[in-house]
């Protein structure tokens, strides 16, 4: 591997990272052993930790919290600057100072012990009264070894460069280093002297600084319970012990940074893995515990006024609950009579709307958080919430069955009103949703429309058949069912420009999808998609998703998507990406299997049975689907897969892909609209020079793909040839693409700006005839 080719290897403990601006907890995998001496492979370690968290229980019983709840998010490994000790030195350095600026906790995961040098010497630029605690069987203060300063042995010799350190469990070094500790008058606790005293946990305390940062090598441990490491010394320190000292610095210092270096995974091995994944997070449990306590401490004393002091004031109290994914709020007055905790809040005022104590918009609101928070049974009926789910309140994680505390609001014409202001954070729900249950709800709401949609569907079909048709008697009134309701969804037009618009939904659900297409506009072949899956569920067909690409041949490359989806890193899997760029579905008819697809844009309508279906889904030598959706012409793989895959990907970009409205455009090339006259294309630009360039190789494809036409629209009252001839044949798409521009540019400006000073990005939209 390229050392500059960084690998996301998930996130710490398998839980659904935080946004690192939202995060407490950063952990940075540095898989560096460019200095091992002995035994190797410590560049496996952040791998095998990573990998070993998936296993460890997220609530601590000795702690009787659930760490993790401040947030973690996990870096891809580093690997630039490996190829020798001074520039893995000066890698880590540079990356650790854009960290520790951050001021969230850092956890390095080695890798060999020459990496915390580099981290260290960025945290002494940035925090002062610093000092180091190393845990370590080796004392690391040699001045060069093996020819190079940066060594692994004389890890310690640099940080003292830096600040002051403290050495415990140490129990092998050599002469020139216990001369150099006693010239140097260092603090060290070596084992043979922790073994005869019980104070010497606080005596290492004692020798801190104010801020410490905690530097772990494994072979501190004894090889009894961590034989994986380059040189077992025996007579390391045991768990408890560690634990306790780990615990009692917590208390008494601050912890702004820490690393767990030089673990070498054994095969077959396992539980030196786990243990140090336990003891990361054992590192995360003492620190926050600590910061928990003094948060409780700091709110006692804020100017918050609780319950049942309050209860008989004659002030309106209200609720405000805000989806932290969508940014989606509901705001409703409530009565502090029928509520003790945060718990009966939810069960009174959250699970039930009452449409008398909010607005239609707050109702509106409400009701998208409902379905996103709570359990959903096969009726469309809300059940318990969700596993997982936090609640916070101004950043703070709130226990359900807490008393809650309201703040009292003073507004600019001096009215006053108690103000329970909650967020919901959906990043660590642990519990797969029930996608049919959820389809059923959203139908009920919208039923009437819905159903008077499938009618009219089949009537314009079938005429005076539909009647006879929609009771689904026979396997052919399926069949006719499916391919008139297939057949309108696949009519519908292939757009993204209602993104931009109207309720400026970023991806669509199902029931949205379908709302948009009778009101006559469309969706990408995902939303379309689920939408058919949304009408023919509730009809009591089955169904599964099909996923294809460009090119897609196969094999499906099941795990690397599954690992993306659960880390929702995109970034380093572009060439398995292609196998979930188009969406189909596969049903089963009583007993005959039909492939549908409703997509449009060019892509055609497949309704198909018997060979033609094991032709395209066969595992090997499977057949293409040719398609041109705009210029180039490509082949489509279809692939029957596991369901999680596509029903994660659909919730992926439903509420955690920030920006996949514009990914959808201009990553992956949709523009806003496909049909079989015209494409159309925004086209960003800062000045007048952008402009002209973008559209000169607009004009160089024209001549090259031999296009009718391509136009440029920038002054939108003053359409030229092509765009009036769109403009008069379809007047309502037009009016939507031209207001899409105020948004799209908004959104365009927000995500794709890289500073302040830049200047604004602005909209114009090419128009490409692509039939005469």
């Amino acid at each position: 591997m390229n050392e500059e080719e960084s690998i996301y290897l998930g996130n710490f403990l398998g839980v659904k990272p935080s946004e690192f601006n939202s995060a407490n907890i950063i952990i940075f995998p540095v898989p560096y052993e460019g200095t091992v001496t002995y035994g190797s492979g410590t560049g496996n370690g952040p791998k095998a930790i990573i990998e070993a968290s998936f296993h460890v229980e997220l609530y601590d019983d000795e702690l009787d919290y659930e760490p993790y709840l401040f947030g973690i998010h996990t870096l891809p490994e580093l690997r630039k600057g490996f190829s020798r000790p001074d520039t893995m030195f000066r890698a880590v350095q540079e990356k650790g100072i854009e960290l520790a600026e951050s001021g969230k906790f850092i956890i390095m995961l080695g890798g060999e012990h020459s990496i915390t040098s580099g981290m260290v010497s960025a945290f002494a630029k940035v925090y002062d009264n610093i000092s180091v605690l190393q845990l370590d069987a080796h004392a690391d203060l040699r001045n060069s070894y093996n020819g190079s300063l940066y060594n692994h042995a004389c890890v310690m010799r640099r940080i003292l460069d830096y600040c002051p350190i403290v050495q415990v469990g140490i129990r092998s070094l050599s002469m020139a280093e216990k001369r150099f500790i006693e010239r140097s008058g260092l603090t060290v606790f070596f084992m043979k002297d922790i073994h005869k005293t019980d104070d010497w946990i606080d005596s290492a305390i004692d020798k801190l600084t104010e801020n410490v940062y905690l530097t772990i090598d494994l072979d501190v441990l004894d090889p009894s319970i961590m034989p994986s490491v380059g040189t077992p010394e025996p007579d390391g320190m045991l768990w408890a012990e560690l634990m306790n000292f780990i615990k009692k610095l917590s208390e008494k210092r601050k912890i702004i940074g820490c690393d767990i270096v030089e673990l070498s995974p054994q095969t077959g091995n396992y539980a030196p893995d786990f243990l140090s994944a336990k003891l990361l997070y054992k590192v995360i449990g003492y620190k926050f515990l600590a910061q928990k306590i003094d948060q409780e401490k700091n709110k006692a004393e804020k100017e918050t006024i609780i319950m049942n002091e309050i209860k008989n004031s004659n002030l309106t109290y209200i609720l405000q609950i805000t989806d932290s994914a969508t940014g989606l709020s509901s705001a409703m007055k409530i009565d502090p009579k029928e509520f003790t905790s945060i718990r009966d809040i939810f069960d009174k005022y959250v699970k039930v709307i009452d449409n008398n104590i909010m607005s239609d918009k707050s109702s509106k609101n409400l009701s998208v958080i409902q379905d996103c928070i709570y359990n959903i049974d096969d009726d469309g009926e809300l059940l318990d919430i969700f596993e997982g789910l936090i609640i916070r309140q101004y950043g703070d994680v709130v226990d359900f069955d807490s008393e809650p505390r309201f703040e009292l609001v003073r507004t600019e014409d001096q009215s006053e009103f108690m103000l329970l202001d909650l967020s919901i954070d959906r990043t660590m729900i642990t519990e797969e949703g029930n996608t049919y249950g959820y389809n059923v709800r959203k139908w009920k709401k919208n039923q009437e429309v819905f159903d008077n949609f499938v009618k009219e569907c089949v009537i314009k079909e079938y005429g005076s058949e539909a009647e006879k048709i929609i009771r689904l008697d026979t396997q052919t009134e399926k069949m006719k069912f499916l391919h008139a309701v297939a057949k309108r969804i696949w009519e519908a037009d292939f757009e993204l420009y209602s993104r931009f618009i109207g309720e400026k939904i970023r991806f669509k659900d199902p029931s949205e999808t379908l709302l948009n297409i009778i009101a006559g506009r469309g969706g990408t072949c995902t939303e379309k998609s689920s939408a058919m899956k949304m009408i023919t569920d509730i009809y009591g067909f089955e169904s599964e998703y099909l996923l294809a690409g460009p090119g897609a041949k196969g094999p499906f490359p099941v795990e690397p998507l599954r690992r993306m989806l659960s880390t929702f890193d995109f970034t380093l899997g572009k060439k398995y990406m292609i196998y979930w760029q188009h969406a189909a579905l596969l049903y089963n008819v009583d007993g005959e299997d039909v492939m549908i697809d409703v997509t449009n844009g060019n892509v055609p309508f497949l309704f198909l049975t018997g060979y033609e279906i094991e032709e395209l889904l066969r595992p090997q030598n499977k057949k293409s689907v040719k398609v041109r959706m705009v210029m180039e012409d490509e082949d489509f793989y279809y692939h029957v897969v596991p369901q999680d895959i596509p029903e994660n990907l659909i919730l992926a970009m439903q509420d955690w892909i920030e920006d996949v409205d514009l990914i959808n455009v201009f990553d992956d090339g949709l523009g806003l609209l496909i049909t079989k006259e015209y494409f159309v294309w925004p086209l960003m630009y800062h000045n007048d020079d952008d402009k002209l360039k973008e559209y000169d190789w607009w004009l160089e494809k024209k001549h090259e793909k031999n296009l009718p036409a391509v136009e440029i629209l920038d002054n939108y009252s003053v359409p030229g040839l092509v765009a009036s001839e769109f403009q008069e044949k379809y007047p309502q798409k037009f009016t939507d693409i031209i207001e899409s521009a105020e948004y799209l540019a908004k959104r365009y400006n927000e995500s794709y700006k890289e500073s302040k000073d830049e200047p604004d990005y602005n909209v114009a939209f090419i128009f490409v005839k692509l039939k005469g």
